[in-house]
Formats: C-alpha cells, structure tokens, sequence
C-alpha cells in the first residue's frame, strides 16, 4: 500500500472521539525526502565546525584515498597498486565509521533498529556503485 502525497484526511480536534490513522498523517516521500535534507544541512552548518581532532586524520584519509581510487581506477599503468589503496581506504572507513557506532548506545531501541537499517543500505549502495562502476569502466574503450 502507498501512502499519498498529501494526508488523506486532518487529525481529529482533541475532543473527537474519532480515531485518525497516523499512517494518514505522514508526509509523502518526497516532501519527507526535502525537508531532512533541509535538517541535515542545518545540523551540519551549526554542528560541523566541531571536529574531534581523532576525527581529522581519518577525514583527510577518506578525501585523499577516494581520490586516488579514481585517478588508478582510470590508469591501467596504475592497476596493480589499486587493491592497496581500496584496503587502505576500506580500513580508514571502517576505523572511521568504529568512531562513531558507539552513540548508537544512547538511542532507543528503535532509533537503533532504523540507524542500523541506514547503515546496512548505505553498505549495500556502496557495494552497488563499486559494481556499477566496474562495469562501466570494463566496457570503455582500451
């Protein structure tokens, strides 16, 4: 079942007895979709000039080994130094990403539950843009 874009119908005033599905209530994906962007954007201008400085070295890892990736995933001169520097950049994500885990501790359980779902989804995008990207790169032209 889809929800609509729009609630299908208003909640109910306090004194109405008439139960209201809070399924109806929800926005739709897209509406949902613009204003968490809208939040993250807000919670990083006012939260992300705060970096720990444990932070910043695997920060400038992940900036420079993604960039080095694409230059040797180019260069077939470069191929047989790829799988160290994807190693290393997968290293330096999961140290990065062990950093932050344990605030998972102070959530709810379903907090939990829905940052855990995220993070294997985002483990899944990942491994689908590698593939993606390793078959566009085996169909160029040599």
């Amino acid at each position: 079942m889809y929800m609509s874009e729009q609630p299908t119908q208003q909640p109910a005033p306090a004194g109405d007895s008439a139960k209201v599905d809070p399924k109806s209530l929800r926005m739709g994906y897209w509406q949902s979709v613009a204003l968490t962007m809208k939040h993250i954007q807000a919670s990083v201008s006012s939260e992300g000039q705060r970096v720990r400085s444990s932070d910043i070295l695997p920060i400038v890892s992940i900036a420079v080994l993604a960039v080095l990736i694409a230059i040797f995933a180019g260069n077939a001169m470069l191929s047989s130094a790829r799988p160290f520097l994807v190693l290393a950049f997968f290293l330096t994500l999961l140290y990065f990403v062990g950093g932050r885990i344990g605030v998972m501790r102070s959530l709810n359980s379903r907090q939990t539950h829905l940052i855990f779902n995220m993070l294997i989804a985002m483990f899944m995008l990942g491994c689908t843009a590698s593939l993606l990207l390793f078959e566009v790169l085996r169909t160029l032209p040599q």
